[in-house]
């Protein structure tokens, strides 16, 4: 017997219903991220946004090396010094009739493109933001990038020090990128309604069928719907060809106060490290199927790599896969703090090698380091159940 041909059955089934259980995991714990994106992406790749609680404060002296910190349990602020290095000051700032907004300095190391900014709501009246940062090659024109709304509420007064951390797509690799960045300042015209979308997963199968009813009532009676800030729109009313804000617009849910519209060019300062050379093994036998650390990169900011499960069969890959749906690979350290903002790990794919096995590949990131620990354990675990696969891991030696 073809030591694979019992695969089919090794693995135990995953528990119902999983699927749509990981699909709001993995939503959530990717990036640590508390705006979620819209339906508008130009190109899929990973995004982080962290959006800093609003502060009556000056701007003064905030920047990517703030916003990218993290304080441990004695309120010290952990700073990445490595990304000093490549920090590009802005200080451009636009004025409107009903906002305030300040790009301060960025820093772009050709895997993760960072940017920190202030946004001041000047108006006597509370606001609602849309932005997006669309990031294209600099000076050969589109070569690749993303376009994705986020959304948050911005009260009287207030002054929301915030930015972004994306993951550039790897078809940008010229020495500039071209940054655009639009903000919406927008005012509510119908009544708003509010809904924590965060929680759903808390709920009953009937609060949550009460939860969505509840939005479809007050869609249908002309209300504004904000779902974790994020806006929901009537049926029907959905299209890639339409932006969010101009939606809004259209259907007299919001009128439009301000939009800033900033073009950047940054230089990209340093590229990607080789991670294969780091790792202590990149292949691991583990009987009926091998384990490849097929291919990795890293930054000052990022860690990205690509684990292959390899089969001797299509059968047993594609059982292995089935089995694992809620597989991840994400990192373990001796550090007694959080390090990184975010990790993901893309579905399985399964392709055919040159030499007939099978591979069930899978791509992940460890994204917005705050401090690279100097050892990295990538680990195989199940988000559901938290189970670690015992063998299946990589170990990175970050200084080498």
């Amino acid at each position: 017997m073809n030591r694979s041909d019992h695969l089919e059955n090794a693995f135990a089934p995953a528990p119902e219903p999983f699927k749509a259980r990981m699909a709001y995991t993995l939503a959530n714990m990717e990036e640590l991220t508390m705006k979620r994106k819209s339906h508008l992406t130009i190109i899929a790749v990973a995004a982080v946004l962290i959006l800093l609680a609003g502060v009556a404060l000056a701007a003064a002296g905030f920047g990517v090396l703030d916003f990218l910190a993290y304080e441990d349990r004695d309120g010290n602020k952990i700073v990445n010094e490595d990304i000093r290095p490549l920090l590009q000051r802005i200080d451009k700032t636009s004025d409107g009739e009903a906002a305030k907004l300040t790009i301060h300095d960025a820093a772009c190391d050709g895997t993760t493109l960072s940017l920190a900014w202030t946004l001041e709501n000047l108006s006597d009246e509370d606001v609602y933001i849309i932005w997006r940062p669309i990031v294209n090659q600099g000076e050969t024109g589109l070569a690749g990038g993303t376009s994705t709304n986020y959304e948050f509420s911005l009260g009287k007064g207030e002054v929301r020090e915030g930015g972004f951390s994306l993951n550039m797509d790897p078809t940008i690799t010229g020495d500039s990128v071209a940054v655009d960045l639009k903000f919406n300042i927008l005012k509510a015209r119908a009544e708003v309604s509010r809904y924590d979308g965060l929680r759903i997963e808390e709920m009953t199968e009937e609060e949550q069928a009460a939860y969505l009813e509840s939005q479809a009532d007050d869609l249908a009676n002309g209300k504004l719907v904000l779902d974790s800030d994020m806006p929901l729109l009537p049926e029907g009313e959905y299209s890639f060809d339409e932006l969010m804000e101009d939606a809004l617009v259209r259907l007299g849910l919001v009128e439009q106060l301000d939009v800033f519209d900033v073009p950047l060019a940054l230089a990209v300062t340093s590229r990607e490290t080789d991670l294969l050379p780091l790792a202590q093994a990149t292949e691991i036998d583990l009987g009926d199927y091998r384990m490849v650390l097929a291919e990795g990169k890293g930054s000052t900011t990022a860690l990205f790599y690509t684990v292959d499960y390899v089969f001797e069969t299509e059968d047993a890959a594609r059982a292995f896969a089935k089995a694992r749906a809620a597989l991840a690979l994400w990192p373990i350290t001796d550090e007694e703090i959080p390090w990184f903002s975010g990790a993901g790990c893309t579905d399985s794919e399964i392709t055919e090698n040159p030499d007939g096995a099978w591979s069930v590949r899978y791509h992940a990131n460890i994204t917005g380091i705050w401090k690279m620990p100097e050892q990295v354990k990538i680990t195989a675990h199940n988000v559901m159940t938290s189970e670690v696969y015992p063998g299946e891991e990589f170990i990175l030696d970050l200084t080498k």
